[in-house]
């Protein structure tokens, strides 16, 4: 640097950040001289600086964050505290030490938290000077002190951290700060204020106990099992163990049951390791010492049995092995009573020794070993249904019953530990229905029940009894049933027998009368050697008509009455099926039966089945039997075109040419849609082989058409005999006459009355045109196909047989057979006399030129056509 006037310089030079320790030494010389000069005083312009431009760094401390300690002898002693700081150039060698205690207590002075918010707020720290650090190599300085925590309890916590710089004024680095605050400001999560920051001071430690394992016996138990009853083999069981660890869940690290109350007898002992999982949750692994017990780590668990998550409940699930030692089982002579022992982590250096190791006895769940079976006898638990009835046909004193060769039997039953109602395992054996000659075989379901199903084997003897075994039975299992279950089983294998079968009292073969099939009397006899019991059999018929089906059906008989060794079934049949079918003389009737006796053995169906009935019978119109188109049957209306408002008779007369009988007349109308609908009946007593007379009445009402037809129908019973249409009722207007024509007349259009005229003009002029032409005729020549003359010439020359007058009415009657009960007629029928002068010198009406009036019949005409043109010329 060039020296200025007046000797005066002034030098400016940039230093390294940090110098070594004890400083750096700068040396100030003048060179380059002028004139030979030399600096002479070379000492007198140096400078020593020390250089620092790096803060102080803390780089471990001791408690480390997060650990747990025992709380401290009360002072002069205390939890020694020991800081390491790094600085290489100028350390300090004065620290302070904030420290916090969390009592949660104003009870001891000594604790900070002023306002009871268990957070350490910056105003409630307390602060200690920490000195004469020991230093090492590497700028290391440790410095040491005591924090007395004597008053703290178990889960309290010491917060702490600390402050300085060192000599040239460089503040500590990462020495931490409060967590929260001053306490004026809120320090909670959930309010507006500040949020605390465990992580912002130096190190945080939380005093520890050794608490001792405690075994809650309350909720600690062998599921499904209860006290002084027996485990056993193959039957699954839930060892439930509550502990509470005061350090926290975590503390337990093993668990021993020992079921045979020893925990040196390795052979019975169940192990638990306890663990936690990446996200904090306790998990456990269950493992069996022998091959005496099995356990299952997929259907053990364990859960947290408070919040503070102190407590923690094993479901250790497991089961006894078939090959469990046989000395346990004492008959529930003796018991054992399971024994557990829980050890926690260690406490001291060694990690190997557990700090406690506390054994508990479950003192509520005495045991011993019961692998032997029984079978469940009591009433009604053991079953064999015959599956056609429903009939049981075990029973305790196992008395034989009957049953019918190839019948099947559904057997049910339990089977059950020898010593309490635990029910036996599923498919752990077999069990066996066996006598001299059969065997069948099942396995045992959920809860011990069994069941197989087999038809019942004939028997030379008749005779079968069959017991109950089990088989392949595990390890040194035995039967121990006191009775040895019996089914005792007399087969029936003979078929019940039809005897007989009558309808209508009619046996197989002959005719019945389809009057009485509405409500036919069935008779049927058979015989069976065990009888029928409550059983009941099945009557099956069909009508036919050749070989076509009219109709089928069935009725169930369970009644019967026994004599002389045989039993009777009797029925009531509506083979008209309430009067749907309508039975014919041709139609022939089946009948064949299903069913079986008390054994269960079936009718014999060789020659009983649809295709071979047992009994056929032909249908018949026995009783009355009228034929409304017999030549001696007359049916005539009282007056074949009446008035309306008339009330008219329809005579009968007819033929019986069957028996006595009740026969019923229904005479049917034709409506305007041509559908027939009943107007009138009748019922009539006839004797046999007679004619009978009878009539019914009809009234005319109010009628929209000219012509009404009709026709009779005959009934015998719910049966149709025979049915004709009869003549039908030319319906004539009542004729107006006098003022009331005049009127009637006088108020008929213009129209009508033009109409008239015109036509009369025209009919005049029509006859007179027919007078003038035959006229014309007549002066014509003789037709020469006319022979008139001729036929009376031959006329008059033939001879004619003399007929005798006819007899009257009354001779005819008296000649005629006195009829018996018949209903006496209302109007007979007239009957007009032959070559009377009264009758207008003839018998018959001539015909109009147009032939007979519409709807008339000609022998209507012969007996009404001269009222009907008397009528006209009216």
């Amino acid at each position: 640097k060039p020296v200025t006037g007046f000797g005066n310089y002034n030098l400016t030079y940039q230093t390294p950040m940090e110098s070594t320790p004890g400083g750096m030494v700068f040396y100030v010389q003048a060179v380059n001289l002028v004139n030979g000069s030399e600096f002479v005083n070379p000492g007198y312009n140096n400078i020593r600086l020390i250089l620092d431009g790096n803060s102080p760094l803390v780089i471990s401390t001791t408690p480390s964050n997060g650990e747990e300690l025992h709380a401290s002898l009360p002072a002069p002693a205390g939890q020694p505290i020991s800081l390491t700081i790094q600085d290489s150039v100028d350390p300090p060698t004065l620290v302070t030490l904030h420290y916090w205690l969390g009592c949660r207590s104003t009870i001891n002075s000594a604790c900070n938290d002023y306002n009871f918010d268990n957070l350490p707020n910056q105003d409630e720290y307390q602060t200690k000077i920490l000195s004469s650090p020991e230093i090492k190599a590497g700028g290391l300085n440790i410095f040491e002190g005591l924090i007395d925590d004597s008053m703290l309890s178990h889960g309290q916590k010491v917060s702490f951290y600390v402050s300085g710089s060192d000599g040239q004024n460089n503040q500590i680095a990462m020495g931490g700060g409060p967590v929260c605050p001053q306490s004026n400001i809120p320090c909670d999560s959930t309010s507006n204020g500040a949020t605390p920051d465990w992580s912002n001071d130096l190190s945080t430690y939380t005093i520890r106990e050794e608490f001792i394992p405690e075994f809650d016996s309350t909720n600690s138990s062998l599921i499904g099992h209860s006290d002084e009853q027996p485990l056993h083999p193959g039957v699954q069981y839930t060892a439930q163990i509550a502990i509470t660890d005061g350090n926290g869940w975590d503390d337990i690290q093993t668990v021993q049951m020992s079921l045979s109350g020893s925990l040196s007898d390795i052979s019975t002992s169940i192990f638990v390791t306890i663990d936690s999982t990446d996200d904090g949750e306790p998990k456990i692994h269950v493992e069996s010492s022998s091959q005496y017990i099995a356990v299952s780590n997929i259907y053990s668990n364990v859960e947290f049995g408070n919040l503070e998550q102190t407590k923690i409940i094993l479901s250790l699930r497991f089961q006894l092995t078939w090959q469990f030692p046989e000395s346990y089982d004492t008959e529930g002579e003796t018991f054992f009573l399971p024994q557990i022992s829980v050890s926690d982590k260690s406490c001291s250096i060694d990690l190997e020794t557990p700090c406690n190791v506390e054994n508990f006895v479950l003192s509520s769940n005495a045991w011993s070993l019961d692998n032997d079976f029984r079978f469940d006898t009591m009433p009604g638990h053991i079953t064999a249904v015959q599956l056609r009835n429903g009939i049981n046909h075990y029973n305790e004193n196992f008395d034989e019953t009957s049953i019918g060769v190839g019948q099947a039997l559904r057997l049910d039953g339990r089977v059950l530990f020898s010593e309490d109602e635990t029910p036996a395992p599923a498919g752990i054996f077999d069990i066996l229905v066996v006598d001299y000659d059969n065997q069948w075989k099942t396995s045992i379901r959920e809860d011990g029940y069994f069941s197989m199903d087999f038809l019942v084997p004939s028997s030379p003897s008749g005779h079968l009894d069959f017991s109950l075994m089990m088989s392949d039975m595990p390890g040194l299992s035995n039967d121990e049933t006191n009775v040895k279950p019996r089914l005792r089983l007399a087969v029936d294998s003979e078929s019940p027998e039809i005897i007989s079968i009558n309808l209508d009292n009619v046996p197989s073969g002959g005719e019945v009368s389809i009057s009485k099939l509405s409500e036919a009397s069935l008779l049927i006899e058979s015989y069976d050697y065990y009888g029928f019991g409550e059983s009941e059999i099945i009557v099956h018929y069909r009508i036919r008509a050749g070989e076509s089906e009219i109709s089928r059906g069935s009725m169930n008989l369970d009644s019967y009455v026994i004599f002389d060794g045989k039993y009777y079934w009797t029925a009531n049949i509506d083979f008209t099926d309430s009067d749907a079918i309508n039975l014919l003389p041709t139609y022939q009737v089946d009948i064949w039966l299903t069913g079986s006796d008390s054994a269960g053995n079936s009718f014999d169906s060789t020659v009983n089945s649809p295709n071979h009935p047992f009994a056929t019978w032909d249908l018949a119109l026995i009783g009355p039997s009228i034929d409304l188109s017999h030549n001696q049957s007359k049916i005539k209306w009282s007056n074949p075109s009446p008035n309306v408002g008339d009330d008219l008779s329809l005579s009968i007369q007819a033929l019986n040419q069957g028996s006595k009988g009740n026969i019923t007349f229904i005479l049917e109308s034709l409506d305007l849609s041509n559908n027939w609908f009943e107007v009138s009946n009748l019922s009539v007593i006839v004797n046999p082989e007679s004619i009978f007379y009878t009539s019914m009445e009809y009234s005319v009402t109010d009628s929209v058409t000219e012509t009404i037809e009709f026709r009779l129908l005959v009934y015998l019973g719910d049966v149709e005999m025979d049915r004709i249409t009869i003549e039908p009722l030319l319906i004539k207007e009542e004729v107006i006459r006098d003022g009331e024509a005049l009127a009637q007349q006088a108020g008929n259009e213009l129209f009508g009355v033009t109409l008239f005229l015109i036509a009369l003009v025209s009919l005049s002029f029509g006859l007179w045109m027919l007078v003038i032409s035959r006229r014309m005729k007549l002066e014509d020549d003789e037709d020469p196909l006319d022979q008139t003359v001729e036929v009376e010439q031959q006329y008059q020359s033939k001879q004619f047989p003399t007929i005798e007058p006819q007899q009257s009415t009354q001779a005819i009657h008296q000649q005629l057979p006195t009829p018996v009960n018949l209903v006496p007629i209302a109007n007979p029928l007239p009957i007009a006399p032959l070559n009377t002068q009264e009758n207008h010198k003839a018998n018959i009406a001539p015909l109009p030129p147009t032939g007979l009036p519409e709807g008339w019949t000609m022998e209507q005409w012969e007996h009404y056509g001269w009222k009907y043109i008397e009528s006209l010329t009216k």
